[in-house]
């Protein structure tokens, strides 16, 4: 479905039109380094829309990377939830 939406990238550089995992130990996650059928070393700069330092995280996020207003909506309510968390910390230290 996401290719079909996004469509196959047949160069390195087309990367730049799509979501990209990236793991976050290295140096710089946002370069991706690779080489040409005939040897030749390249580099793409690439968006990143998840990051993370765990292999198996990253693969279950490349099952279904949601797109950026459900990131959205996402922070937004972990927002909320701490908001809450808060108000109810002060008010039990309040009584």
């Amino acid at each position: 479905a996401y290719l079909a939406k996004h469509s196959t990238p047949i160069r390195p550089q087309d990367l730049k039109d799509h979501v990209c995992l990236a793991y976050s130990n290295l140096a710089n996650p946002g370069v991706w380094q690779f080489r040409t059928p005939d040897g030749v070393a390249g580099s793409v700069q690439v968006p990143i829309k998840l990051k993370a330092n765990n292999g198996d995280f990253l693969a279950n996020g490349a099952l279904g990377v949601p797109e950026p207003a459900t990131w959205g909506l996402m922070l937004v309510g972990f927002g909320l939830i701490g908001a809450t968390a808060r108000r109810r910390r002060a008010a039990a230290v309040a009584a």
